[in-house]
């Protein structure tokens, strides 16, 4: 008889992560480094060089077929696996290799992918997972699950991804990170140049932000204006740090101009790494936000409900001649419906 574990119940596996610095996350390639391609091969719905499959069992969501939907997948280590889970690859059933994200690792324990599937019938699919190759020098894990992806790993902006403002203030660090300074009055921001974005639709990021002691504020997320703040809300699914002393974080909902406003309601420290994250139904009913991997607050009132919002890492200051600085790790968008697909590995 076949195990079946449903591994959306596991949150858990990604709190001893969260909220620490990149040492803590193990190596780099957790965080989507594309460093080659592995090809399938051999008979038909084998991979070849890979010793062992398992099938994924995924069922569809109520909410209709998808295409091009990311799911996400924890994966046990088993037998066979390298430690650090370079050698696992995703394939449909007939090994056509299926883009996937390691969001984290824990070393020879477990790891958080997220998976892009073509095709998820209401009725359900399945997909496999392949392990088991000795050899396998490197991982393909890639941005290209998600609709939009950047590591900031390049030390040079991606303006076929952003439109930029304030160039000279932001820039990529040498080690891997957005880094954005700000000591004037004006906005510096990221506007990534899809306008698509809202309802029935998530993202999420790895950020930390610095102590300051005097009135500014820095947003992620969907917007409603492009590549400015608008009239100070800034968001139509957003985070917003405001900052005079410690910095005090809340989510926004805004809708028309009509402002929800929540705190995170946690004790926040400056200068520390986080994950945020927002998920905003298909109807625009409501917005699921989450703090380092748990749902922190669901608001139900000026959700957006149009789909064509754009997607921003923003900052501004409201004291002319001081500085402070906004790190950013990662950040995706992904298309998002409720129920979601439940996914369990056939062990």
């Amino acid at each position: 008889m076949k195990k079946v574990l449903l591994l959306i119940l596991l949150p858990s596996l990604l709190l001893a992560q969260y909220g620490k610095d990149k040492g803590q996350y193990g190596q780099r390639q957790a965080y989507g480094r594309t460093t080659g391609t592995a090809q399938p091969g051999g008979q038909s719905g084998t991979l070849a060089g890979w010793a062992y499959s398992r099938t994924v069992s995924i069922t569809g969501s109520s909410a209709g077929n998808l295409t091009d939907y990311t799911v996400r997948i924890c994966v046990d280590s088993l037998d066979g696996m390298q430690s650090d889970f370079r050698d696992i690859r995703f394939t449909s059933q007939n090994a056509v290799l299926l883009p996937h994200f390691m969001e984290s690792v824990i070393t020879g324990d477990s790891t958080v992918c997220w998976v892009k599937v073509a095709a998820i019938a209401e009725s359900g699919t399945s997909i496999k997972i392949w392990f088991g190759n000795d050899t396998c020098q490197t991982d393909v894990s890639s941005g290209d699950a998600f609709l939009v992806y950047d590591d900031f790993n390049d030390q040079s902006i991606d303006t076929n991804l952003w439109a930029v403002g304030s160039a000279g203030q932001i820039e990529e660090t040498v080690d891997g990170y957005l880094h954005i300074t700000q000591g004037n009055f004006n906005d510096i921001y990221l506007c990534c140049k899809a306008d698509s974005f809202g309802a029935g639709y998530a993202w999420k990021t790895r950020s930390r932000y610095s102590s300051s002691n005097w009135v500014r504020e820095s947003h992620i997320g969907f917007i409603t204006s492009r590549g400015i703040r608008s009239s100070g809300i800034a968001g139509a699914s957003a985070l917003a740090i405001q900052n005079q002393g410690t910095p005090d974080f809340r989510w926004r909902t805004d809708k028309g101009g009509s402002l929800t406003e929540t705190n995170l309601n946690v004790t926040e420290a400056a200068d520390t790494w986080y994950t945020f994250e927002a998920r905003v139904d298909q109807d625009g009913s409501h917005a699921l936000y989450y703090f380092d991997g748990t749902l922190n607050a669901t608001i139900t009132s000026n959700v957006p409900q149009a789909d064509t919002l754009a997607f921003q890492i923003l900052s501004y200051n409201w004291t002319y001649g001081k500085t402070w600085q906004d790190w950013v790790d990662w950040v995706w968008v992904r298309k998002y419906v409720e129920p979601e697909p439940v996914v369990a590995i056939e062990y």
